[in-house]
Parts: C-alpha cells; structure tokens; sequence
C-alpha cells in the first residue's frame, strides 16, 4: 500500500501490506526484494512506515488485532529486526510522516467505528521520537470519518485525507 525511500540509498524502498502481515525491502536498481518483513501474528501492517532521517531505523504503522490498538514499530533498517514499540495515540493507525527535521512523527489514527468512547475517535497524533510522548493530538468531529493520510506543511499546517468509515454504512446522500 505505502513506501518510503531510504535517505541514503534512494534506490532502496520499504513497502508496506494494508491491513496484513507482510512488508519489504526492495532494490530499484537490482529489481530485487531484498528481505522480507513480517509482524507477529498479534498484529498487522496498517500500510505505511518511513525510514528515520539517518536511515538507521524504519517506524512502521501497526494495529493490535486484539483490541485495535495503534503501535509505532521501530526496527533496525540494517536487518529490520524490532528495536521497540511506542503507541500511535489512537486506535487503527495508518499512515506516518516525520516532521521537524525527523525528530516528531505525525500519525493518522482511523479510531474504531463501533464505539463510542471519546478516546476511540479518528486522530492525527504528533509524538516526540526520542522520548515516545504524545506532544499534541487532533480529533476528528465524529466516527463517520477516519484520518488516512495526511501532509505538513513548512509553516506546520496540517492535511488530512478522510474517507468515510469503512464499517460504517453510507447514507444515500453521501
């Protein structure tokens, strides 16, 4: 579904399964995949991921299938083992994006559509890198709409890309 170029090494792309297992390594210039990466059966690629400005880590989107959950993978770019985990912030991440000169990742957050708690919401959540915190959230207005992806600009304003729902069924008028 997604990739991110390597900062270094332009001709090497990770992509990313959508809500599945499997992700990888490629080679444009070898038409090769390089390695093959895998999650742990207690959860799955949500889509997207991006190599750390260094090139040295790879932050992968993830959802835990037991209760929807959203985990930031960080692993070695070099063998793509797990180094960590830090929360997303939200429920059913997607897509990710470093900001401030690699040092914040923003993260949309599709929430879950069966519940009404107001921390299950869509969110784009701004987390420090280093220290793992959350430095600022926003919310969606409602369920009806999820955040999918998303672009900062330099000023730091931020777009989102929403979808309806998908669990949610559409009403005739839109």
């Amino acid at each position: 579904h997604g990739l991110s170029v390597h900062p270094k090494f332009p001709q090497r792309l990770v992509l990313f399964e959508k809500k599945g297992p499997h992700a990888c390594e490629i080679d444009l210039i070898e038409q090769i995949v390089i390695r093959q990466i895998s999650t742990d059966s207690s959860r799955y690629f949500y889509g997207h991921g991006v190599y750390s400005v260094d090139g040295n880590h790879v932050y992968s989107t993830e959802t835990i299938l037991a209760n929807e959950e959203g985990v930031i993978v960080q692993r070695n770019s070099q063998t793509m083992q797990v180094e960590g985990f830090f929360p997303s912030y939200g429920a059913n991440p997607h897509e990710c994006i470093l900001i401030e000169k690699g040092t914040v990742l923003a993260i949309t957050n599709g929430g879950r559509a069966d519940s009404d708690h107001p921390d299950s919401l869509p969110c784009v959540s701004y987390v420090d890198i280093k220290t793992q915190k959350l430095l600022k959230k926003y919310k969606m207005m409602d369920h009806r709409f999820n955040t999918g992806h998303l672009a900062v600009s330099q000023q730091g304003q931020l777009i989102v890309a929403s979808a309806p729902h998908p669990k949610l069924a559409m009403s005739e008028s839109g």
